[in-house]
């Protein structure tokens, strides 16, 4: 896990950097296409200032590009971070889980805190699969309500 965390954090670097060059790269740009749009819109007929104003928009349409792969960059480095947070919350769970387990099969309470806190993640447990199963009963009623009606219309 430790070398996804450091692929992650050279990501991270590797954006803040570009996120900083786009950020002092704009300001000029956006300058310039002001000024070469001013230009055009004055000298409609000079064909000069037609050229730097589509210059301008050539600049402005990088810069909205590396702009969008930078958003997509971001967008991949969270799902691999949101994977990672997901492995480790179901190894944590798991954990826990067999940590339950073998307290009881062993006898060891430490305190009520503890009781407590065993009986609760059990209530936990039969809650979920409860819950579980009765979506799935009801998902199976509608779907079959689908299919019957779908039979009987054709």
């Amino acid at each position: 896990m430790n070398g996804n965390e450091n692929k992650v954090s050279e990501s991270i670097s590797n954006i803040q950097t570009e996120i900083e060059s786009l950020s002092s790269q704009m300001p000029p740009i956006l300058d310039e296409f002001k000024r070469s749009f001013i230009k055009s819109e004055v000298h409609d007929q000079d064909s000069e200032y037609h050229q730097q104003l589509e210059e301008s928009k050539t600049h402005l349409q990088s810069i909205n590009s590396s702009i969008f792969s930078l958003s997509n960059k971001i967008d991949v480095i969270g799902e691999k971070v949101e994977e990672g947070m997901m492995a480790l919350n179901k190894d944590i769970e798991e954990l826990k889980r067999e940590n339950v387990f073998l307290k009881h099969k062993s006898g060891i309470l430490e305190s009520e805190y503890n009781g407590a806190d065993e009986m609760i993640e059990e209530y936990k447990w039969k809650y979920n699969n409860s819950y579980t199963r009765n979506v799935l009963l009801i998902l199976g009623v509608i779907l079959m309500l689908v299919a019957l009606k779908m039979m009987f219309m054709s």
